[in-house]
């Protein structure tokens, strides 16, 4: 259930009055504009649509079911996904992780890792590690807190334009990082420019003010459930396992004709963030992927867009160079798939 937002002028003048007094200590910075257009990705996907509304999607009897709300994926549609016992670099691939682990151990950690990889077009994959185990899942939750909020514009208790007043008190990044610009933290951010903040500059604020509007529950919960995947209860609501962010992954490529998955797509593959997938990639490659950080726990899961798109998701914790590690395994398989 969204909450109704109904600004007027006195909010407006205690919101104008508390920026003024603390304007060091938003520490805002402005490193891009919402309507920076969206670059193409390596899949035919819909044109660009306007954002104000979300047109139903173009009647397509040769494509996947075309949906803004999710169908159900039951819990168990994971365990229906074909996990093969080996591919030609799965020995390659599990020497590297075991190298990792051990090195991390030399450093005094007690690391674990979890990397799935899913082949999009032959429909199986590979696995290591437990699916099962509860990570924090940090910034990756922002991919089904976006969904959710695409669920909540479809049953129009939302739109593009819905403006969201800043808060400095609740709103802002416990590490200072605000990509809002001054007129946004004035007068409000609409739910398209938070959207393109949380997903291609992972800001913490722009998430924190989707996340307000919901009532009761956060904004991915509901989306999360629709695939059958309750969610724990807070503080646990951020936890997510590496099957769930795979389903969530898997979810998005099912419904990439989609317009708005399509946009959610794209803005995954402007992220600012390149040490990991897609770091020792070729430039052409384009890679729709979100990282997350959070104390010890480094994570990167993303959709490959080559010429047979894939998932490969890699959770960990303790890991004393994840960056180094996520950035060779993903060479490793784009390499062994060739």
């Amino acid at each position: 259930m969204v909450k109704k937002n109904c600004p007027n002028i006195l909010a407006l003048s205690i919101v104008a009055l508390l920026y003024l007094l603390s304007a060091t200590a938003c520490n805002d910075v402005s490193l891009g504009s919402s309507d920076t257009p969206l670059p193409p990705l390596a899949i035919t996907l819909p044109s660009e649509v306007p954002l104000t509304t979300v047109p139903p999607p173009d009647d397509d009897t040769n494509s996947p079911e075309l949906t803004l709300c999710p169908t159900e994926l039951a819990a168990s549609k994971y365990t229906e996904l074909s996990f093969a016992s080996s591919f030609s670099w799965s020995l390659a691939a599990q020497e590297l992780m075991e190298y990792h682990l051990a090195e991390s151990r030399e450093f005094g950690l007690y690391p674990s890792i979890s990397v799935i990889y899913y082949d999009l077009t032959d429909e199986e994959g590979y696995s290591y590690g437990d699916p099962h185990q509860l990570y924090w899942a940090a910034s990756t939750v922002k991919v089904p807190i976006a969904l959710g909020v695409g669920m909540a514009i479809a049953a129009e208790e939302l739109s593009w334009d819905t403006t969201i007043l800043y808060n400095p008190n609740n709103d802002s990044d416990p590490y200072g990082v605000n990509y809002l610009t001054d007129s946004e933290i004035i007068s409000g951010a609409t739910v398209k420019a938070l959207l393109y903040n949380m997903l291609v500059y992972s800001c913490n604020t722009s998430t924190n003010m989707l996340e307000k509007l919901f009532e009761g529950e956060m904004a991915h919960q509901e989306y999360m459930a629709s695939i059958g995947y309750p969610l724990l209860s807070p503080p646990a609501q951020y936890q997510l396992t590496p099957e769930q962010s795979l389903m969530v992954f898997y979810d998005l490529y099912r419904h990439r004709l989609d317009p708005f998955y399509s946009h959610i797509l794209n803005l995954l593959a402007q992220t600012t963030y390149h040490l990991r997938l897609d770091r020792l990639l070729p430039l052409e490659v384009k890679v729709s992927h979100k990282y997350g950080d959070v104390v010890e726990s480094c994570h990167d899961v993303g959709i490959i867009w080559d010429d047979k798109p894939y998932i490969l998701l890699v959770y960990s914790d303790q890991l004393a160079n994840p960056d180094t590690f996520m950035a060779e395994l993903s060479l490793l398989i784009y390499e062994g798939r060739r």
